[in-house]
C-alpha cells in the first residue's frame, strides 16, 4: 500500500492586457496536482500486480479543471540474470475541464429590447480534454550481481495517445544495497525532442526491521528549457 503526493508549481506571472502591456498589478500563477493511493501483491513468487487510483487538479490564475484516474501494472520475474518484464497502462480515467470565476458574464440575451434584464449571469463554457493515455512496455535485467555490488541495464518502450513513440534506457549501479548511481537517456527517437541525458543518486537508510527511508536527487537535461533537478523522500516498511 502506498500514499503519493505530486506537485508543479510554474510560478507567478504579471497579468497583461492590450491595453495594458506592462501589466494590471495583479498576478497570475500555475499548478498541478496529483494525489494517489496504490496496491500491490505478488501473486506468486515471479508474478505480480499492482495499480493505482489517483486525483488529478490542474490551476491556472482562478481556473481549475480535475479528474480521476487509474493506473494499472504487471511485472514477471524470469529465471535468466533476473530479468523482469513490465508493462503499465496509465491515465485511464475521467477527462478535464476547466471552470472558475472569470468564465461567468454578464450578457444580454435580447439587446433591442426594452425592459429586459440586460444583466444576466452567464458561464462560458469551456472544451473538454482528455488526459494522456500510456501504454508502456519494459526490460530490466542485472548484468553483474555480485555479493556486495550490482549493475542494471533497463529500457523501456512508450506509446502515448498524445505524441510519438519513444524509447529510454538506463543503468543503475547499487552498492552494498544503500548506494545508488544511475545514468540513462530519454525520448530516443523522437524528433524535435528537448530530453536527452539524466544522471541521478539514491540513498537508503534502515531505520531497524523492515523500516527504511530513502533519498533520491535527479538531473535531467531539457534542452531549450535547460536543466530540471528533482528530489524526493519517502519511507517504506
Amino acid at each position: 500500500v502506498g500514499v503519493s503526493v505530486t506537485q508543479l508549481d510554474y510560478g507567478e506571472e504579471r497579468v497583461t492586457t492590450v491595453t495594458q502591456p506592462e501589466g494590471t498589478g495583479d498576478r497570475w500563477a500555475a499548478k498541478d496536482l496529483a494525489l494517489a493511493l496504490s496496491y500491490g501483491r505478488n501473486l506468486t513468487d515471479r508474478f505480480s500486480i499492482g495499480g493505482s487510483v489517483k486525483y488529478i487538479q490542474q490551476s491556472v490564475w482562478n481556473e481549475t479543471a480535475s479528474a480521476f484516474a487509474m493506473d494499472v501494472g504487471l511485472l514477471f520475474i524470469t529465471n535468466f540474470n533476473n530479468m523482469r518484464l513490465g508493462m503499465s497502462i496509465t491515465n485511464f480515467g475521467t477527462e478535464l475541464q476547466m471552470d472558475g470565476r472569470d468564465l461567468l458574464n454578464r450578457i444580454d440575451l435580447d439587446p433591442g429590447a426594452l425592459g429586459n434584464n440586460e444583466t444576466i449571469t452567464a458561464r462560458l463554457k469551456t472544451e473538454s480534454w482528455p488526459l494522456p493515455l500510456f501504454f508502456r512496455v519494459g526490460l530490466a535485467m542485472d548484468v553483474i550481481d555480485a555479493a556486495s555490488y550490482k549493475f542494471t541495464l533497463a529500457a523501456d518502450a512508450l506509446h502515448p495517445t498524445d505524441n510519438s513513440e519513444i524509447i529510454n534506457l538506463g543503468g543503475e549501479f547499487s552498492y552494498s544495497n544503500l548506494l545508488f548511481l544511475r545514468a540513462g537517456y530519454k525520448s530516443l527517437f523522437r524528433q524535435e525532442s528537448e530530453e536527452g541525458m539524466t544522471a541521478g543518486i539514491g540513498l537508503k537508510l534502515y531505520s531497524g526491521g523492515s523500516l527504511f527511508w530513502t533519498f533520491n536527487y535527479t538531473y535531467a537535461d531539457f534542452g531549450l528549457f535547460e536543466e530540471i533537478q528533482m528530489f524526493d523522500l519517502g519511507v517504506s516498511f
